[in-house]
């Protein structure tokens, strides 16, 4: 592809990606999804609004990725606590994610492949939905293409500044969740290959060895030594990494995020306060923010090697969401805001490339050399989702990576049919296709799952913001029946309070009495008629 075709090309998926941006943004900011603050939206955007008003410090230990909390806060420094401003600029960077998977698919594939790549990047349902809402989750695709983009602008001009912005990259990425340092493997790879091919020696493999370790290490030293400034400890960048573990490992874990029944119900802040509050328990003292992350990996350690089989359940399960449609629900969800905001079924989900990726992938194993830093960045994300557990957001990090092998199993069809090979061609389409058919069916223990339950709560609440009192209820019922064990007694109790704020008051009592039963410990009544 000519430069000057090659620049109207990638105008056209800027153009494409501003366009579905900016419909999606007012679709978004008319509807009651707006402003709403759930799990760890309510917990950055308070911590964003404390470091606006002063407090840049803080005094404990972190324990979630500092970089999104402290760019929020300059956000509401400049514009008041304001969520639109912040919006439009993660928006803009969802922009940047899917110019940096055309770049690099122009490195990669060919000019077809190169625009499906693009395009499917600019126009990807999930990743506006995650960009469009007040949570740190779009820095993650942003980075992690940003890492393969100067990886591989490294192998074409090999030097040290394209390592060291790469490492700069993952520095970064690590301030917004720690597991991506892992992405620093496929670069020392990358590095690796680069030297023998260009017989580096001594001195310069040093030298960009350092560009990249030095890189990495200037973006995480602000954290660590504010984190020892405020508690004496040394933490690289948080203290909640544990605590995560033991969710992924723990003996409640299913895949999913299922936290221990000793944080209950808790919101993000106070999950961690459990978790301290359960090791210095267990212990028979008084635990630090760090201690108990060290503690609670060890137990999650203990836990994984003592029982192999579950071990290696749990890693097909998430391995299973790794490769579907579903975005498993954190902070929104994704199948709710469809529903709210229909046009959005129209956009292409992860269903939608799963088995052209597949392709793609099986298509490159033969000669991995031009495509091993892609291949080793998907790697490093697919560890690491099954290190932790299925949340689409853990997902969003591999997406634009994914989209460069759609983008060349697209290609390889196209390429098969026109050199008239029809039965090759053919027989990659129906593989596309069965991958893509099977990723569109539920996950593996998906029904172990509250997902309705969620699902009911969460359209309860936009019902509210509607002041639909029939929606409401209707949804409140549907909580109730899809509710797990742990959360009976709140969905009776929010029903019981609706009724009666509505005159049906025997009803209303029959499910507040079951409320206090639940709470109590013993067997409810039914509230039926």
């Amino acid at each position: 592809m000519g430069q000057r075709k090659g620049n109207r090309v990638l105008c056209r998926v800027i153009a494409v990606a501003v366009a579905v941006r900016a419909a999606y943004a007012f679709a978004y900011l008319s509807s009651p999804l707006a402003g709403q603050s759930r799990a760890d939206q309510g917990y950055y955007r308070d911590w964003a609004i404390q470091i606006a008003g002063g407090d840049l410090l803080g005094r404990e230990v972190f324990e979630q990725g500092p970089l999104y909390a402290y760019g929020l806060a300059l956000v509401y420094r400049v514009f008041g606590a304001r969520d639109e401003p912040a919006l439009a600029l993660q928006l803009a960077a969802g922009v940047a994610t899917s110019a940096l998977v055309y770049a690099c698919a122009r490195r990669l594939v060919s000019a077809r492949g190169t625009l499906f790549a693009g395009l499917a990047c600019a126009a990807f349902g999930p990743l506006v939905f995650y960009e469009c809402m007040v949570m740190k989750t779009f820095l993650s695709p942003l980075f992690t293409i940003a890492v393969v983009y100067l990886g591989l602008r490294y192998a074409e001009d090999a030097r040290a500044r394209w390592l060291a912005g790469a490492g700069a990259a993952v520095g970064l990425a690590c301030l917004v969740r720690e597991n991506h340092v892992l992405l620093a493997v496929p670069l020392a790879v990358q590095l690796a290959a680069v030297g023998r091919a260009r017989g580096f020696g001594a001195r310069r493999w040093l030298a960009h060895g350092l560009a990249l370790g030095a890189a990495i290490a200037a973006m995480i030293a602000p954290a660590a030594l504010r984190n020892y400034a405020v508690s004496g400890e040394w933490v690289a960048v948080t203290a909640g990494g544990g605590e995560v573990f033991y969710i992924a490992h723990g003996p409640h874990a299913n895949g999913y995020f299922a936290p221990p029944p000793f944080v209950g119900t808790a919101g993000p802040a106070q999950q961690h306060a459990a978790f301290r509050a359960e090791a210095s328990r267990r212990l028979g003292r008084e635990v630090s923010r760090a201690e108990s992350s060290r503690y609670w990996a060890r137990e999650a350690a203990r836990e994984a090697i003592a029982h192999p089989a579950r071990s290696a359940h749990l890693a097909l399960v998430k391995l299973s969401g790794l490769l579907n449609d579903f975005e498993a629900p954190s902070d929104q969800f994704y199948a709710v805001t469809r529903v709210e905001l229909p046009w959005l079924r129209a956009l292409p989900t992860f269903g939608w490339v799963a088995g052209l990726g597949l392709l793609g992938i099986a298509s490159v194993l033969r000669a991995p050399a031009r495509f091993a830093l892609p291949l080793l960045a998907l790697a490093a994300h697919a560890l690491s989702f099954v290190l932790t557990f299925d949340f689409g957001s853990f997902r969003a990090g591999m997406i634009p990576v994914w989209l460069l092998f759609a983008g060349h199993g697209a290609d390889r069809i196209a390429e098969l049919f026109a050199a008239r090979r029809r039965a090759a061609s053919a027989a990659a389409a129906l593989f596309a296709a069965a991958v893509s058919a099977l990723a569109f069916r539920p996950p593996l223990d998906f029904d172990r799952m509250p997902f309705a339950y969620e699902r009911a709560v969460l359209e309860m609440e936009l019902s509210i913001a509607r002041g639909d009192d029939a929606a409401t209820e209707q949804h409140l019922r549907d909580a109730l029946e899809h509710a797990p064990a742990h959360r009976k007694a709140e969905a009776h109790r929010a029903l019981g309070q609706l009724l009666e704020e509505t005159g049906r008051a025997d009803e209303a009592e029959r499910h507040l009495r079951a409320a206090d039963e639940l709470e109590s410990g013993a067997r409810p009544p039914d509230p039926s008629p």
